[in-house]
């Protein structure tokens, strides 16, 4: 597959047929600092990334309708962040969420600890016999993004973290797939540790990302957050 990513060009459309759920606003808009673009040799748009940033958080919305578009442009959003030394990382996205990337973006030399988190889809049957078959998030992504960046602010002024990475699918996620990948760096495991489950915990109820189970049957259930301890 040959293609090109390059910055947002003001005629340019998503395809008709992109995905129901995404986080990325349509085309043309009001430009962020940076809107990276994934484009066949044929001129088809395959993929596009939006890149903001907040002090020292980098902000992300992604699609890629192949995993290895979507690893180009992470590794395009990583030489935009360099400049600016983002120590963490928050972001939607409507495709596989790539571990070896969040894993490069928190290692540091000065952590003693890295935890990853991944929240995944596990196989269940209802009462009534029914397979679970996958999960549908649905985000406003707007105010996502914001409490997710309020979240890292939040655990910063608990444990001593180094760099961190709060990523959320959106759409579907099949049996076995990842939907949320935390990733945390502190001095020490025990911090990274207990950062990491706060930051899952905490997000599954003050985030506005919502949850469907999706069953054998074709029927979907709406899944209402749980209150913390």
């Amino acid at each position: 597959m040959k293609f090109t990513i390059r910055p947002q060009h003001d005629d340019d459309h998503w395809p008709t047929n992109r995905p129901a759920l995404w986080p990325i606003a349509d085309l043309p808009q009001s430009v962020p600092e940076s809107t990276l673009i994934a484009q066949s040799a044929g001129g088809a748009i395959l993929g596009g990334m939006e890149l903001s940033r907040n002090g020292i958080t980098a902000i992300v919305r992604g699609y890629g309708s192949d995993p290895i578009i979507t690893t180009n442009l992470l590794h395009a959003a990583d030489h935009w962040a360099k400049p600016h030394n983002c120590l963490d990382w928050v972001g939607l996205f409507c495709d596989e969420l790539n571990v070896q990337w969040a894993t490069r973006r928190v290692t540091d030399p000065r952590a003693g600890g890295i935890n990853l988190f991944l929240g995944t889809t596990r196989r269940q049957t209802a009462a009534d016999g029914q397979e679970l078959t996958s999960l549908d998030y649905a985000a406003y992504p707007d105010m996502a993004l914001v409490q997710m960046q309020n979240l890292l602010t939040r655990a910063r002024s608990q444990w001593p973290i180094i760099r961190s990475v709060l990523l959320h699918r959106v759409g579907r996620v099949s049996l076995g797939e990842s939907s949320v990948l935390i990733a945390v760096a502190c001095p020490h495991r025990a911090e990274a540790f207990e950062a990491c489950r706060w930051l899952i915990d905490t997000l599954k109820v003050d985030v506005p990302i919502w949850k469907q189970e999706r069953w054998s049957n074709g029927a979907g259930t709406w899944v209402e957050s749980k209150p913390r301890d």
